[in-house]
């Protein structure tokens, strides 16, 4: 008897989007964060992956479902189960306390296939100015987030 194995393929994007009009030290900041399942199949064990400037103090963060855990490096959202076509939208608040470029990183991932990998992850800048610690902490952000699929995958490949 040959068995059979019916992969689900699940569709995530995240996007997100600021208040940031003008760069103020102590001002809080808003960011709008939004994970959608464009589907064909709903998506299970879907995280998502917050990695905020160091530039920022976190204030708070409302998720419309699931739960979060405040690391040190990042903030992890346990978002559960997403149906086709249903999106869930988070807003994280910090507030700045320095002179730097924001970049607010975000990835997204489920336990079913996904075919587009280009949407799951957005990095939103909001410049003030360039400089050395800034561009070093995007070079930071990508490490981080290439350990965290490294992290995920080796997990499902056990």
């Amino acid at each position: 008897d040959a068995k059979v194995f019916i992969n689900k393929i699940s569709d995530l994007s995240v996007t997100q989007t600021t208040t940031y009009n003008r760069f103020e030290i102590n001002k809080m900041l808003s960011y709008f964060i939004n994970v959608k399942n464009i589907g064909p199949s709903n998506s299970s064990g879907v995280f998502l992956y917050v990695v905020p400037a160091p530039s920022v103090i976190f204030k708070d963060i409302v998720l419309s479902q699931g739960y979060f855990l405040l690391k040190k490096e990042c903030i992890i959202c346990h978002l559960g189960n997403i149906n086709t076509a249903d999106k869930v939208k988070i807003t994280l608040k910090v507030t700045t306390k320095e002179k730097c470029s924001l970049i607010n990183s975000v990835f997204v991932i489920g336990n079913e296939f996904d075919p587009n990998k280009e949407n799951n992850a957005d990095f939103l800048e909001s410049s003030y100015r360039s400089n050395l610690s800034c561009d070093i902490y995007k070079l930071v952000v990508i490490i981080i987030l290439l350990y965290i699929l490294y992290k995920v995958h080796s997990r499902r490949d056990k």
